[in-house]
């Protein structure tokens, strides 16, 4: 099947809870694959993992650590070694006559609330102008040499998705290995994991949150992201010992001594 040189790409995309919750850098990379999608133009296949590494500079591994986090978002789905962009083929197909009409009626509303009506056609001659100009257009893309992208920028990018990515991991490996449950509401876990690397949590912070509130009879926690509150709390102690509670008893002698560090060293900022 020939390839297109454009895809469909909708405005819901921006009031999607899926989408919106996604890293930037991962948010990016969907929109990658649905233009490598439209490219080889074959009902939503992708093409081999190598080769889309090779077309979006990118290695193997880093790629094939996205494509599972895309897996848990049901962005893509793999079918033995294959990656299929979800309802592709669905959504790239022509309008229905029932789509259109909705369409009609829709620009119809528009054209008498902004008082003017909305272009859907243009005459033959502007229609000619315009794919002359595609062509033109085309033929100049050729010929450009590919740019440069900012290495820096890059670096900034990366940094930031392998934080994210390695954070993720580990707290999913964490979660799955203390409870014995798997992690499976992709979307949330990636938004909380977001809230920890705002609030400067680590993967410990998170492993002993689990520990503490599992340990408190008065605390359930009933999926991976019961325990994020807590989790942030602990960081919150970790970075900031002056700020914790001294009016709580010490239990153990690690804890009393950790006490009364705090209490001394309090005591020396106030003289």
């Amino acid at each position: 099947m020939a390839s297109k040189y454009w895809i469909k790409l909708y405005h819901e995309i921006l009031d999607d809870p899926k989408m919106g919750r996604m890293p930037d850098k991962l948010w990016r990379r969907t929109i990658e694959l649905f233009l490598l999608a439209g490219d080889i133009n074959q009902d939503g296949l992708l093409p081999s993992i190598q080769d889309m590494a090779w077309r979006l500079r990118i290695s193997v591994d880093k790629l094939s650590k996205e494509l599972k986090q895309l897996i848990t978002f049901n962005i893509i789905q793999k079918n033995s070694e294959k990656y299929i962009v979800t309802k592709f083929a669905e959504r790239q197909a022509p309008l229905s006559d029932t789509e259109r009409q909705r369409l009609h009626r829709d620009n119809e509303r528009k054209a008498k609330y902004y008082g003017h009506p909305v272009v859907t056609k243009r005459d033959s001659n502007e229609s000619r102008n315009n794919h002359d100009s595609l062509v033109d257009i085309d033929k100049e893309t050729e010929k450009d040499t590919e740019i440069d992208v900012d290495k820096e920028l890059d670096i900034e990018i990366d940094i930031e998705t392998n934080k994210f990515n390695s954070l993720f991991e580990q707290c999913q490996r964490i979660y799955e290995t203390k409870k014995g449950q798997l992690v499976t509401d992709g979307p949330a876990f990636s938004s909380m994991i977001g809230n920890f690397i705002t609030n400067g949590v680590t993967a410990e912070d998170y492993s002993a949150a689990i520990d503490a509130m599992d340990a408190d009879k008065k605390y359930k926690g009933t999926k991976p992201t019961s325990y994020e509150t807590w989790t942030i709390s602990n960081a919150e102690k970790r970075k900031n010992p002056s700020k914790t509670n001294l009016n709580r008893t010490p239990r153990t002698p690690e804890e009393i001594a950790a006490w009364n560090e705090r209490v001394l060293n309090e005591l020396a900022d106030e003289y």
